[in-house]
Formats: structure tokens, sequence, C-alpha cells
């Protein structure tokens, strides 16, 4: 199973939005990321979200560019502080069902975290440098089971 990675647009401060929604810069990075991915025809499978305003906007604009808004949907787990570990199993048994690909928009340092584990085992280990509204493709490790390497990057600063 692929797994995708996105890191939420760039959003507002607390004291502008108390709900963090995006900003302008933000909207527009997410906007270019999710086209590019459109153009590309990437399967994305369900887009799921944080529930935190700036995750779900990034992660309805991400389906909404691929024409496919019904594959939105909520995950519990996805803030920046929670524990990556009980992905592990919940990834496992998506693949076991036969997913092919899904999408976790969310936010650092979790993503960060759960990918370092799933490439090294260790959530330690710094393995991405994520960027606001950028998109990591994992696709899974044929030499180590569960485990994933780093297909690429689309990096909202190299989409114009």
């Amino acid at each position: 199973m692929d797994i995708y990675l996105m890191q939420h647009g760039l959003a507002l401060d607390k004291e502008a939005d108390p709900e963090r929604h995006l900003s302008d810069a933000g909207l527009n990075a997410v906007r270019r990321v999710a086209n590019r991915a459109a153009e590309l025809g990437l399967e994305l499978g369900t887009i799921y979200h944080s529930g935190k305003a700036r995750s779900q906007q990034s992660a309805e604009m991400l389906a909404e560019a691929l024409n496919r808004r019904e594959l939105v949907d909520f995950l519990a787990g996805l803030n920046p502080k929670d524990p990556v570990v009980p992905y592990l199993d919940w990834l496992q048994q998506r693949s076991a069902e036969g997913v092919a690909a899904l999408t976790l928009v969310g936010h650092l340092p979790s993503l960060a975290r759960l990918t370092a584990l799933l490439v090294t085992g260790s959530e330690g280990q710094s393995i991405v440098a994520f960027e606001n509204a950028g998109l990591v493709k994992l696709i899974p490790d044929p030499d180590r089971e569960h485990r994933y390497l780093v297909s690429w990057i689309l990096s909202p600063s190299l989409v114009l």
C-alpha cells in the first residue's frame, strides 16, 4: 500500500484566527500541489485529516483538485503531538484489506515521527524535511516487511 503524507498548508497565527485556517500563502501552496497531483493523475485513496481547520482545508483542497471530495475523512490521532506507534497496526490492517493507497494530512512533529517509524522502525530519526503543503510518497520496502521507502517529495516551492 502506498502512503501519501502532507503537512497542512501554512496557517494564520492564533491571534489572527484562533481556529488557524489556512493563510493566503497556505491556500496558494496547497492549491499548487493539489493541482500538480491532479495533473499527474495520482490515486491518493482516502484523504484523512486531523480535524483541525488547517488540516481539513488542505485535505479538502487536495480531494477537490482530484475531483474526489467524497474521499475526505476525519481520523483521530493525527494531531501534532499524538503518538504514532498506534498507526502501525492501523496501516497494516488497511494494507491487509487491500487498500492500494491512502493519504494522511497532518502536522509536525507527528508526521515526521511517523515517517521515521515507517522507514527505519524508530521514530527518533529525521527522514524527511517536511514543508507546509508538501506531499511525500512512501512505498513498501520490498526487502523489509512493514517498512517503507521515500519514493518522492512534491514540494510547493517546486510547483509554479
